[in-house]
């Protein structure tokens, strides 16, 4: 599915998906899982953020 296209803001038909990919590497995908009789759409969306190094020794969380 292209961009540009009006479902990134209505929702994709429903049960396909939209993958909107950012320029800092994050990836939403948008999946329409039901449409209502009064015209709601009911929209599920997962973000998977960029792998990012974290700097530094890890910290150690006590057990108790």
């Amino acid at each position: 599915m292209h961009q540009n296209d009006a479902s990134i803001f209505l929702g994709p038909p429903l049960g396909k998906t939209l993958v909107l990919s950012r320029d800092d590497g994050t990836v939403i995908k948008r999946t329409t899982t039901a449409i209502s009789e009064a015209g709601v759409y009911f929209i599920e969306d997962k973000t998977r953020l960029p792998v990012k190094k974290i700097k530094g020794k890890p910290i150690r969380l006590p057990l108790n």
